[in-house]
């Protein structure tokens, strides 16, 4: 007897016979088929049929896969196990006998066949009789795949429904046959052959991490293009001949049928995936070189710098390609650039700022006055700027520009204002211009302080809920302070 109770989705019970001889008082019994309330169509250890009705039969009910009631253990008359494909045979059989007495109707289940599942035999796709799976000693059968016995070989088998029959042969044979292969295509007297639009639906572009052609894979992009156009590779060819404007006696266009037509019969007679196949890439993209080149001068095609389509290992001028390294390298130079180029822009501003006050740059230098070359082997000769006397222009004017405030004299109670409207220092509001007043003010600050003392005369006190933290972030998100043109903000 089994230790446990069948593996299996369908219900299961033990019916009490107390008046078994053999001393076996509770029989295992799988339900199959419901015929109305507590009555049943059941399949006993002896793979009969029988008709319970549980109502007035004292029975219990079994866990699936689970130990059996310890209390009866001794006295349990348990099935063998059973497959999968020999337990739906049952189930289809108990409702006929149900629809044939009058006492159910037969449910519409889809009918399913077992074949064989090994692409790479001569029997593929062939199905196997239901009998081999059902007897233990020719077959084993599970929910949807089995291995069966057949001529003393042993062979992978799978349940598949009737209607997919056709769709799962085609699949499978894809997915575990060579992928290099289209299958085996034939006319209607026999002979090989594929058209480039069915080859096209075939091809399966594998991402293989070995593929030695690096980059974007261009065969099926290249025959999708064709079937989608010209339908065929050789009428591709005439219509490319007609409308680029190259002399058919050239290389340039004896080449390209020839690569047509390599092309043409890989599909066609030899029935590979030109996706898939490295030589079949090389050849799609020689073609696209060769159109390259024709377009940059169909009287005399121009091949340099296209050396680069074939994505060889090997680059023109005899380096090795290390395509991912060059890409990090030129990531980092990038960067490296962008910080120089910042540095630079805030060096110029600076210089900038201390030119505007009227002081002296980097070194003492005044950096109104600019360089000019002298002789050979001779000392530059400086060049005096005109600072603009006499014009009107101030410090202020020059710093900021048009769109900024001019510059007023100093207030006495510009600091003051200041501070008060702030809120930074307003115990010591009244000493601000005790402390303040004999320290001389530059042109910025003079600049800065009657430009707050006007917006704050302007539009009152800071509202609620601005910070100065929030300030400056809306600041850098409205202005780059280190772009050009961007040196203060613009003023109302």
């Amino acid at each position: 007897m089994a230790d446990l109770t069948l593996d299996i989705p369908e219900v299961q019970v033990v019916v009490n016979y107390p008046l078994d001889d053999a001393g076996f008082h509770w029989h295992h019994r799988i339900l199959l088929h419901r015929i109305e309330g507590g009555v049943w169509l059941a399949l006993t250890p002896d793979l009969e049929i029988q008709r319970h009705d549980l109502n007035a039969q004292r029975h219990r009910i079994l866990n699936r896969s689970a130990p059996f009631p310890g209390d009866i253990a001794g006295e349990i008359y348990a099935h063998d196990p059973i497959g999968a494909a020999a337990l739906a045979g049952f189930k289809r059989e108990a409702q006929i006998s149900a629809a044939i007495l009058g006492e159910g109707a037969v449910e519409n289940v889809e009918a399913f066949q077992w074949v064989i599942s090994e692409p790479g035999h001569a029997d593929f796709g062939v199905t196997v009789d239901g009998a081999l799976l059902g007897n233990e000693a020719t077959g084993l059968a599970f929910t949807l795949k089995g291995v069966i016995i057949r001529g003393g070989e042993e062979l992978f088998v799978e349940r598949v429904m009737t209607k997919d029959l056709d769709l799962w042969r085609r699949k499978k044979g894809q997915d575990l046959s060579d992928v290099r292969l289209l299958g085996d295509h034939r006319d209607a007297s026999g002979k090989k052959r594929l058209d480039l639009k069915q080859a096209v639906a075939l091809m399966k572009n594998i991402d293989d991490k070995e593929f030695p052609i690096g980059g974007v894979r261009a065969a099926k992009e290249l025959h999708k293009a064709i079937a989608a156009s010209a339908g065929e590779l050789l009428i591709y060819h005439s219509e490319w001949l007609r409308l680029s404007g190259v002399n058919k006696k050239t290389s340039a266009c004896h080449i390209h049928r020839a690569l047509c037509e390599a092309l043409r019969l890989m599909h066609t007679f030899d029935q590979v995936d030109v996706s898939v196949l490295a030589s079949g890439e090389h050849l799609s993209r020689w073609l696209i070189q060769v159109e390259l080149a024709v377009e940059r001068n169909p009287h005399q095609p121009d091949f340099s710098g296209l050396d680069i389509i074939s994505g060889t290992a090997q680059l023109p001028d005899g380096r090795a390609s290390t395509s991912k390294f060059t890409e990090w390298i030129s990531s980092r130079l990038k960067e490296r650039a962008t910080i120089w180029k910042q540095e630079r822009l805030y060096n110029q501003e600076r210089r900038q700022l201390r030119g505007a006050r009227g002081g002296k740059g980097e070194g003492g230098r005044s950096t109104s006055d600019e360089e000019e070359p002298g002789p050979p082997g001779g000392r530059k000769k400086k060049k005096k700027k005109n600072t603009g006397k006499g014009d009107g222009s101030t410090a202020t004017g020059q710093m900021h520009g048009v769109n900024s405030v001019s510059g007023h004299p100093r207030k006495d109670g510009d600091m003051e204002i200041l501070f008060l409207y702030l809120d930074l220092f307003p115990t010591f509001a009244v000493e601000v211009n005790a402390n303040f007043s004999g320290l001389p003010l530059t042109a910025v600050q003079q600049w800065v302080l009657s430009d707050v003392s006007r917006r704050i005369s302007l539009y009152g006190t800071c509202p609620d809920g601005i910070t100065e933290d929030s300030a400056l972030q809306e600041l850098n998100q409205r202005a780059n302070l280190y772009a050009a043109g961007e040196r203060a903000p613009r003023c109302l």
